[in-house]
């Protein structure tokens, strides 16, 4: 994932938890950098990102 689409894709995440009628964020977002690739010199940051959102479901 390029760097400054994070926002972007926790965007879709969070608008699905949200669209999802059964689903309850119960918790902070959480960003985790699993992995940088910085082989070339490139003025791009690319990683690896796990994107969480804790959730309950409805009853």
């Amino acid at each position: 994932m390029i760097f400054i689409k994070k926002s972007d894709y926790a965007k879709r995440l969070l608008d699905y938890c949200r669209d999802e009628s059964i689903l309850i964020i119960c918790g902070d977002y959480i960003c985790e950098v699993l992995s940088e690739l910085s082989i070339f010199d490139h003025h791009e940051r690319s990683m690896f990102l796990r994107l969480q959102v804790p959730v309950s479901f409805k009853k």
